[in-house]
């Protein structure tokens, strides 16, 4: 029997550096292309933080010279110490921030899951008016808010007040909670809840111990949003 003749690979011209071959082989150029992409954001979004850290680190010489050096030139912990020390509000200032914070966060994830969950689960008059409502007043700027607010605290007796700061964070977090959380509510699964009811579980007993841990994401974008807001 006459053999088979293959085909001969036509020639390649020219000898290949060991860099570009290795870059030929299974797409390695586009992973290179890519890691140093990610590299080059990865130094874009890190460095803001370390040139705060290093002016923090730096002298006061070294802060208010006219030549600026990418590392401090003279090491120092005096900032952290007039910060840290008795005399200083810091202190004051960093409870209060987060005594405010975390009581908004909480509130906002509370209140804005169970009305999230009112208004994409149950059925009731005025439903989709409310939910429109809620959008409206999210999107309201909140320079249009200032003055009446202070008026309502001034009236209240709520200013200078961390509540009366807590209720006004709360016009604008819970609005956006019960929005966020009502979009995420309508892709779980109907059936998981119907199933709950079969088996006696009330509406409240669903949303804290079906749909909140099924809610997480969501959940933890809410909680982020309000906190640093705060």
């Amino acid at each position: 029997m006459a053999e088979i003749a293959h085909p001969a690979r036509p020639a390649i011209s020219g000898r290949s550096t060991p860099v570009v071959g290795w870059l030929s082989r299974k797409n390695r150029g586009y992973y290179l292309v890519g890691y140093l992409l990610l590299l080059v954001l990865a130094l874009w979004t890190v460095f803001p933080f370390y040139w705060q850290l290093a002016t923090s680190l730096r002298s006061d010489v070294d802060l208010y010279s006219s030549s600026v050096t990418l590392f401090p030139q003279a090491f120092t912990l005096e900032h952290y110490g007039k910060i840290l020390s008795a005399s200083s509000t810091f202190s004051t200032q960093l409870k209060n921030s987060v005594i405010v914070s975390a009581a908004t966060t909480i509130v906002a994830i509370v209140f804005g899951s169970m009305a999230g969950y009112a208004l994409t689960r149950l059925r009731f008059f005025g439903r989709a008016a409310l939910a429109r409502t809620l959008i409206y007043a999210y999107l309201a700027p909140g320079t249009m808010l200032f003055i009446p607010l202070f008026v309502m605290m001034s009236s209240l007796g709520l200013r200078d007040n961390l509540f009366g700061l807590t209720l006004a964070y709360l016009t604008f977090t819970v609005p956006f909670a019960t929005w966020m959380l009502m979009g995420y509510f309508r892709t779980l699964p109907v059936e998981l809840e119907e199933a709950a009811m079969v088996d006696g579980a009330s509406r409240w007993t669903i949303l804290w111990r079906i749909v909140m841990p099924l809610s997480a994401p969501a959940i933890v974008v809410v909680a982020v949003f309000a906190f640093t807001l705060s």
